[in-house]
């Protein structure tokens, strides 16, 4: 387990502070960001708050990561051997913001954007979205490219790591659809990101076309109006949706703290 010895340590970086503080789930690795002991701005570009003055890293187990305008909460693998992270910088003290995952303590390539990264369940494979200097967006899963896509969103995984689903638009002007496994599984205008149930089988997203409704598998349910979440259960049999303050079961059309729901949009 972790030394108090080593947390005193990390806790003594003069002129420096210590935020997002991550331990491993088996509490033998502790990983933290180091940034300057000043006051930081809100960069629009980033849409983030940064340090301008002095370098913002990752240590990880006492080593130093590469040195980073910002950087993103680390965050480590299930099984507890592996770390990421991304990182962000101008060259030159200017320009459009480029970034990098950092896996292990290695950078990857530069992008100009980036979502994630995450670990895929049960094996620690990461998982990470990059925007090239193209304006294509790729899915990266262990090192594995996929696309290009013009836009894509968030990644759901099973619990065992085995599935994988998220939105993409494969041309601009087109449809987006929904990917499982590398498969086309829907198609919509617009999508909500979907999410996977724990064993794979289900999945379920919101999509508008005369309006905002929920698909799962082959059921369609007509929403109030847009979605700002949804929640599936572990074994993929029900869900709820959130918007305008209502809370609604799919199945049941009760909310979840046992209120009636009114079709207006506002709790009965």
């Amino acid at each position: 387990a972790l030394s108090e010895t080593r947390l005193k340590a990390l806790m003594r970086i003069p002129g420096r502070q210590v935020r997002h503080v991550v331990i491993s789930p088996n509490g033998e690795h502790i990983a933290c960001v180091i940034a300057p002991d000043l006051e930081p701005v809100y960069d629009p570009d980033l849409e983030a708050m940064v340090h301008r003055r002095g370098p913002t890293y990752v240590i990880c187990d006492g080593n130093k990561g590469p040195e980073y305008d910002f950087v993103t909460a680390p965050v480590f693998s299930d099984d507890s051997r592996h770390v990421a992270y991304a990182g962000t910088h101008r060259p030159g003290g200017g320009g459009p913001a480029s970034w990098q995952v950092v896996h292990d303590g290695k950078p990857g390539p530069w992008f100009a954007e980036v979502r994630g990264p995450y670990f895929v369940p049960k094996g620690g494979v990461l998982v990470y979205q990059g925007l090239d200097k193209a304006d294509r967006w790729y899915v990266f899963r262990g090192g594995k490219r996929i696309g290009p896509y013009v836009e894509v969103g968030g990644v759901s995984f099973s619990a065992d790591g085995k599935h994988m689903a998220y939105y993409a638009c494969l041309k601009k002007g087109r449809r987006n659809v929904i990917f499982k496994d590398g498969r086309i599984v829907g198609a919509q205008r617009r999508l909500t990101d979907p999410l996977l149930s724990a064993d794979g089988k289900h999945i379920v997203y919101a999509f508008r076309y005369l309006g905002w409704h929920v698909r799962r598998g082959s059921r369609t349910t007509k929403l109030p109006g847009r979605p700002e979440s949804l929640a599936l259960s572990p074994d993929g049999r029900k869900w709820a949706s959130v918007h305008e303050g209502v809370v609604r079961d799919a199945r049941t059309g009760v909310a979840a703290n046992g209120k009636r729901v009114i079709q207006s949009g506002k709790p009965g």
